[in-house]
C-alpha cells in the first residue's frame, strides 16, 4: 500500500478527532462490553471532546492500525463499511484488528531479539508476525457482503455448495446461508490456530532471557489475549490456559508453605489448586456467562490468598505468593468481572494500609504522615465506592495516583524514625504497586462501539485520507 494512501489530509481539528480518538482510546484494546464489580461498570463507549492535546501521532497502535489494509478498506469500500456501521460485520473485523496489532508486537519481540542476538526467537516471532499479518489482510473472512458475493460467484468458489446432496432444492438465501456459515468455521478455525502459537511463544522460557524481550513478551501475550475473545473456542483455550497457570503456582505456593511448616496456608494453597485444576478441565469454560463469574470468583480467592501476610515469614514463600499474584493478573484480564473485582479488592486493601500507616505514625506521634496517610485511605474508599466510574477511562489514573501518594508518604522523613511506620509504609506501596497492575488492564472500552464509531466519521467525510 503506498505510504501516501496513508497520510493525514484533513485539518487539525479533524486530526484530533480522528488520530486523538485512535490513539486516546486505543482502537485496538481488549474489548470489554460492560464491566461489574465493585467499582461500578464500565460505561459504552460516549463521544466525548477532544482535543489537538489528545492527539499522538507515535502512538504505535495508532500507527499500525491507520497503515492497515483493514483501515484502508472501511474507508474505500462503502458496502464494508455500511455492514461495519451496522454490526454486521463486527466480529470477523475486529478480530482482523487485532491482527494488525498482533503482527505489530510480534514485530516487536524481533526486534528485542535482534537486539540479544537471540536469532531463533527473531525468526519465530516474524514468522508470527507473517501469519498475522496475513490474517489482517485476508478479505475471505466471515459475512460475505452484498458486494462480494457477485465477485465470490464469479470466481466459481460455490462449486462447494453446488455438491451438496440438496443443492438444487435450495434458495439464492439458503445457499448463501452455507457459504457464510462455512466461512464462520474457517475464520473461527484460524483465529484458534493462531492464538494458540502466539500464547505457546510468548509465554516460552526464550523470551524471558532480559527484561526488554519479557517486556515485549507480555504485550503480545496481551494482543493475543484481545485476538482470542473473538471466538469461542480461543477464548476458552486462553482462559483455561491462564487458570492451568494458576494452578501450577498455587501448587509451587503449597510446598514452599509446607517447607515453611504454614500449615494452614499450604491448605488453602492446595484447595486453589484443586478448583483452578477441576475449572481449567470445565466444560464451563466454553460457556461465557459461567466462565466470566468463575473467572472472577477464582481471581478473587487465589488473590486473596497471595496478599496473605504470613508468608512474609519466609523468602521462598513470599517468591511464590508473588508468582502466583502476577498469574492472578493474567487469569483475570481475560474477564471484565474478573478485572473490577480484582482493581476492587486491591484498592480495598490499599486502603486498608493505609489506615495502618496512620495508627502506627499516631503511635509514634508523627502527625502529619498521620493525617496523609488518613487522606489516602478516604480516597481509595471512595474510588471503590463510585460505582458510576468508568473503568475504562478514569480509574487507572485515580489508581496511579494514590500509588504515587503512597510512594510521597514512604519517602517522608518522619515515616523513617518509626520502625513500625516504616514497615506500615513499605507495606502499603506494595500493594498500590500491585493495585496499578490490576488498574492497568482495565483501560479499555467496547471495542465494537469505538470501531463503529470510527466507520461512521469515515462515512460522514470527517475523518479523510489522500490517495
Amino acid at each position: 500500500m503506498a505510504s501516501n494512501r496513508n497520510t493525514i489530509a484533513a485539518g487539525v481539528i479533524i486530526l484530533a478527532a480522528a488520530v486523538g480518538f485512535l490513539a486516546w482510546k486505543g482502537i485496538l484494546g481488549y474489548p470489554p462490553s460492560g464491566t461489574e464489580g465493585s467499582i461500578g461498570a464500565a460505561k459504552r463507549y460516549q463521544t466525548q471532546q477532544i482535543t489537538a492535546n489528545d492527539v499522538e501521532l507515535n502512538d504505535p497502535q495508532t500507527q499500525a492500525f491507520i497503515q492497515s489494509d483493514l483501515f484502508h478498506r472501511i474507508q474505500t469500500d462503502a458496502e464494508f463499511r455500511k455492514a461495519v456501521v451496522e454490526g454486521g460485520l463486527d466480529r470477523f473485523a475486529e478480530a482482523q484488528a487485532r491482527a494488525v496489532d498482533l503482527a505489530r508486537a510480534s514485530q516487536e519481540v524481533a526486534k528485542a531479539a535482534d537486539a540479544a542476538k537471540a536469532s531463533d526467537v527473531a525468526a519465530k516471532a516474524r514468522d508470527l508476525a507473517r501469519v498475522a499479518d496475513a490474517f489482517a489482510k485476508n478479505r475471505d473472512l466471515g459475512l460475505l457482503s452484498t458486494a462480494d458475493r457477485k465477485a465470490y460467484a464469479d470466481a466459481g468458489k460455490m462449486a462447494d455448495v453446488e455438491r451438496q446432496k440438496d443443492a438444487a432444492k435450495m434458495t439464492e438465501a439458503e445457499r448463501w446461508r452455507l457459504i457464510d456459515n462455512g466461512r464462520m468455521v474457517d475464520t473461527e478455525k484460524a483465529v484458534l490456530d493462531l492464538a494458540k502459537r502466539v500464547d505457546a511463544f510468548a509465554r516460552s522460557s526464550e523470551l524471558a532471557r532480559n527484561e526488554e524481550l519479557a517486556a515485549r513478551a507480555l504485550d503480545l501475550a496481551r494482543c493475543n489475549e484481545a485476538f482470542a475473545r473473538f471466538t469461542d473456542a480461543s477464548r476458552a483455550y486462553i482462559t483455561g490456559a491462564r487458570i492451568a497457570d494458576v494452578s501450577a503456582r498455587a501448587e509451587e505456593l503449597a510446598k514452599a508453605a509446607d517447607a515453611a511448616k504454614m500449615t494452614n496456608e499450604a491448605l488453602a494453597a492446595r484447595e486453589l489448586a484443586r478448583q483452578a485444576d477441576a475449572f481449567a478441565q470445565s466444560k464451563d469454560l466454553a460457556r461465557a456467562v459461567d466462565a466470566e463469574a468463575r473467572t472472577a470468583e477464582l481471581a478473587r480467592q487465589a488473590d486473596a490468598l497471595a496478599r496473605s501476610s504470613e508468608f512474609a515469614r519466609s523468602a521462598d514463600a513470599a517468591a511464590r505468593a508473588s508468582e502466583l499474584s502476577r498469574a492472578v493478573d493474567a487469569m483475570a484480564r481475560l474477564t471484565e468481572a474478573s478485572r473490577a473485582s480484582l482493581v476492587a479488592a486491591r484498592v480495598t486493601d490499599l486502603s486498608a494500609r493505609a489506615q495502618e500507616l496512620s495508627k502506627a505514625a499516631d503511635a509514634a506521634r508523627l502527625t502529619d504522615a498521620s493525617a496523609k496517610a488518613l487522606d489516602l485511605a478516604k480516597l481509595a474508599d471512595a474510588l471503590v465506592k463510585a460505582k458510576d466510574t468508568a473503568l475504562s477511562v478514569d480509574v487507572a489514573a485515580r489508581v496511579k495516583d494514590l500509588a504515587a501518594k503512597a510512594l510521597d508518604l514512604a519517602r517522608m522523613s518522619d515515616v523513617a524514625k518509626s520502625v513500625d511506620a516504616a514497615s506500615r509504609a513499605r507495606d502499603l506501596n506494595m500493594v498500590a504497586d500491585a493495585a496499578v497492575r490490576a488498574s492497568e488492564m482495565a483501560r479499555f472500552v467496547d471495542a465494537s462501539a469505538r470501531y463503529r464509531d470510527l466507520a461512521r466519521m469515515v462515512d460522514t467525510g470527517k475523518f479523510t485520507t489522500t490517495e
